[in-house]
């Protein structure tokens, strides 16, 4: 009996499908472009059938999701260039994807039923209505739209994959979280390096262009004035800053919940090294917030609150100890001076900032737009003149972008997880219990950070 295949059966179709986009697609752009987007595309076939693989990869991965080579950018108005999407976050679309397909054909029976869903929805279609309204140019808005939706995927796959009743694969995430928390303090180390021998780098601008208005960056340009600041290798420091106080947080959560001495000292280890580079950053908001949430931390937790007092001196003399150690090692004259003096005129202050959301509040007033906003990345599009990246406050971009109609679905989001967690407050007793209370504590470190940088479509947040 001769065996037939039967062209209408789905994977051969999908096989036929896809070999015939490819020949396709070289037609109308590089044949590089078509090699990169079809390992991204087997990649996300391949790890279907593992999602958790797309956990471990995306929370090891952390370091490296503000990694801008390659990655696609706008040119605006032909001359500036809007922020860069980085392509590995892209990943999260295939992932979100490939878990909706695991649930329409019922791999997964029971799902836990996401309570930020509808909120969020509400959010993306209202920044799409945005759109008729916005003075910025449709593909600007498209654009940003297109990087709010890569984030929004992402958070949602994790959200799912992460609430998990299996304890084992979520310790595992979690000592892959660490780690990845490790590999951004060593690049950062190594900055320093290059900082100390006054090396500018070794990495050059490669640029491909797509369209008029979208390009592909291969690599990244030196800075002009060489290294002036510690951070990872595609992070900034404000960046670097803030992932390392959130891996902080998760790394203490573990810790609360390790049985083995052997790993609990290993775990402080870690914690107290990224506390160090968090301080070498020299970011006002990433210090802060990490010494002022800590003793938040120590008060929340039913562990460490029990010693509260022992326990805040111990945060307290680490503190201490590291911001010396950093002084007496660099010297009176080479030490950053947003370490000891929150007011330092040389660096970015919070008089440019507060420039900044003058103007924000003068353009959404002259277009009489406050209920409605200036549409998605509408503040931005608006203050190329000026030069202003963003809002640098997540609540007034917010504002700015959406009007009073984008702070209430925001307001929704945040009164739905303060009410997920108001509840695990009350007991302190397993595993998820704690490790909770550390996501809890990460929220609020972004919402303080917030009030003095991160844009809403940051993919790494």
């Amino acid at each position: 009996m001769v065996n037939t295949y039967n062209i209408f059966n789905p994977r051969l179709a999908g096989i036929i499908l896809f070999s015939l986009g490819i020949g396709l697609s070289c037609i109308f752009i590089p044949w590089y472009l078509v090699v990169i987007f079809s390992i991204v595309f087997a990649l996300a076939v391949f790890l279907h059938l593992r999602q958790r693989w797309w956990a471990y990869m995306f929370v090891f991965l952390i370091p490296f999701m503000g990694i801008k080579y390659p990655a696609i950018y706008l040119t605006v108005q032909g001359y500036v260039r809007g922020d860069a999407i980085p392509l590995l976050p892209y990943l999260s679309i295939f992932a979100t994807l490939s878990f909706f397909i695991s649930t329409i054909v019922n791999s997964r029976k029971k799902t836990f039923k996401n309570p930020l869903f509808i909120p969020v929805l509400l959010l993306v279609s209202y920044a799409v209505f945005t759109i008729f309204w916005s003075p910025a140019d449709v593909d600007f808005n498209l654009y940003y739209l297109m990087y709010l939706l890569v984030d929004i995927s992402l958070f949602y796959f994790l959200f799912h994959i992460i609430i998990t009743n299996d304890e084992a694969f979520h310790r595992r995430l979690m000592w892959c979280f660490l780690f990845s928390g490790v590999s951004l303090a060593l690049q950062s180390l190594w900055i320093l390096y290059l900082m100390a021998s006054n090396s500018s780098g070794l990495i050059t601008l490669t640029s491909v262009k797509i369209f008029d208005w979208l390009s592909l960056d291969l690599s990244a340009r030196p800075p002009e004035k060489g290294i002036e600041s510690v951070h990872g290798f595609f992070l900034g420091p404000q960046e670097t800053s803030m992932v390392l106080d959130t891996i902080i947080y998760a790394g203490m959560g573990l810790m609360l919940t390790e049985k083995k001495k052997l790993k609990r000292l290993f775990i402080r280890i870690i914690i107290v090294m990224l506390m160090v580079v968090v301080f070498l950053t020299g970011t006002k908001s990433g210090m802060w917030s990490l010494i002022g949430i800590s003793f938040v931390f120590v008060f929340v937790s039913s562990q460490l609150r029990k010693n509260f007092f022992r326990n805040s001196f111990i945060v307290l003399a680490t503190f201490v100890t590291i911001i010396l150690s950093i002084i007496i090692i660099t010297g009176p004259k080479k030490r950053d001076p947003r370490i000891i003096n929150v007011s330092a005129q040389d660096q970015s202050s919070m008089g440019q900032r507060i420039g900044y959301w003058k103007t924000g509040f003068k353009e959404i007033s002259r277009r009489e737009l406050a209920l409605f906003g200036l549409g998605i990345a509408g503040f931005k599009f608006v203050t190329i003149p000026q030069m202003i990246s963003h809002a640098h406050n997540i609540y007034l971009s917010l504002f700015f972008d959406f009007g009073v109609m984008g702070l209430i679905f925001v307001f929704l989001i945040v009164f739905i997880l303060l009410k997920m967690f108001l509840k695990v407050l009350k007991r302190q007793n397993t595993y998820y219990q704690h490790i909770s209370v550390a996501f809890a504590i990460n929220l609020l470190t972004i919402g303080v950070i917030g009030l003095v940088y991160i844009p809403y479509y940051m993919g790494y947040v």
